[in-house]
């Protein structure tokens, strides 16, 4: 017979999870990267989020071969990441999670370096540093953190969402990140079934941590070109969505005329810009109902620029080209890509 405390101890001390949709050609170097790691006591939750090719089969292989694993299957693809690594995470045993993409991978001391990280800094979270892997005759290339940004300290969680906008300047793939954390977010998040919902979690993640650290352990990012995330789909126009809500949740929790809030209203704008040259590429590649959903959202968010903020801090030339209207700024840039492809 086990006592509680038997119990406690059984637990692994991190628990891997990996969201997983049609990752047949990756998956493998991914779970092959957890089981070289220095530090063997983990365990790997994986959910399949529909799969229609051979992902499934090739989990399901290792997960009868090392008891390590668990498989959760959905009967259906839920369009985004945050589901399954929702479910993942709820079905984790450690206190510890670590989030690993099916199509990244990882160095074998990652997690002993990260947990030994964690320890000596009584840290809520600690971020890898990533890596563009070699490939194609490029060499192996760090991309963020970015060299600028000082990673020999520990920060508030709440000062560093501004490294995340409007562009990232910090690492925030991977690492290991305690379960309560995880667990508060998804009890104050609702209706988060988009794409690039991720990106507004990661956030929130660092808001309600306490102290964030960053570590030299190696996290090879693949830019995969088949990814949920790099295909032109209509919900490639959800990255809007996730603007809207993070600036709403800035807008109540940082100063007004804050470098957050004043980040952020740029990142409305670019995405604004962004959704035009978008809009003018899916011409041909979305339907007729799905291109006016995908205008609309465009709209939603032309319609929510706060022009006297970001005024001081974009360029002129877009910016007096947009202020005369979304159907003129389309129109002009449209002609100007087709003038541009010509030359």
């Amino acid at each position: 017979m086990f006592n509680l405390n038997d119990l406690v101890l059984m637990k692994p001390i991190v628990s891997f999870v990996m969201p997983a949709y049609n990752a047949e050609d990756y998956i493998t170097e991914a779970i092959n990267s957890v089981q070289r790691q220095s530090i063997s006591d983990w365990e790997l939750i994986i959910v399949d989020d529909g799969s229609t090719d051979r992902t499934k089969i090739i989990i399901d292989s290792f997960a009868n071969r090392d008891n390590r694993f668990k498989v959760i299957s959905l009967s259906q693809n839920s369009g985004c990441c945050y589901v399954p690594r929702k479910i993942a995470i709820e079905n984790a045993q450690s206190e510890i999670i670590a989030p690993l993409d099916a199509d990244d991978w990882i160095e074998p001391n990652y997690l002993s370096i990260l947990i030994n990280d964690m320890r000596a800094k009584d840290a809520d979270i600690v971020y890898p540093s990533m890596f563009r892997p070699e490939s194609h005759g490029h060499p192996e290339l760090k991309i963020l953190p970015l060299e600028d940004f000082n990673t020999s300290i520990t920060y508030l969680g709440k000062e560093l969402v501004k490294e995340t906008i409007p562009n990232w300047r910090i690492g925030a793939g991977g690492g290991i990140i305690k379960k309560e954390i995880y667990l508060h977010c998804f009890d104050i998040l609702t209706d988060m079934q988009f794409g690039y919902s991720d990106e507004y979690l990661t956030r929130l993640l660092l808001f309600y941590s306490h102290k964030v650290t960053f570590s030299y352990a190696k996290y090879f990012y693949r830019i995969n070109e088949n990814s949920v995330t790099q295909k032109l789909k209509l919900s490639s126009f959800d990255l809007m969505e996730s603007t809207r809500r993070l600036a709403a949740f800035i807008n109540v929790n940082y100063p007004s005329r804050s470098e957050e809030q004043i980040k952020i209203e740029v990142q409305r704008y670019t995405n604004v810009i962004e959704g035009i040259h978008m809009l003018h590429k899916a011409k041909y590649i979305l339907s007729e109902s799905e291109h006016l959903k995908a205008k609309q959202k465009v709209k939603q968010t032309y319609d929510e620029i706060k022009w006297d903020v970001i005024k001081p801090y974009v360029g002129h030339k877009y910016f007096y080209l947009l202020k005369l209207g979304l159907p003129f700024a389309t129109r002009f840039i449209s002609v100007y890509e087709r003038f541009s492809k010509k030359q």
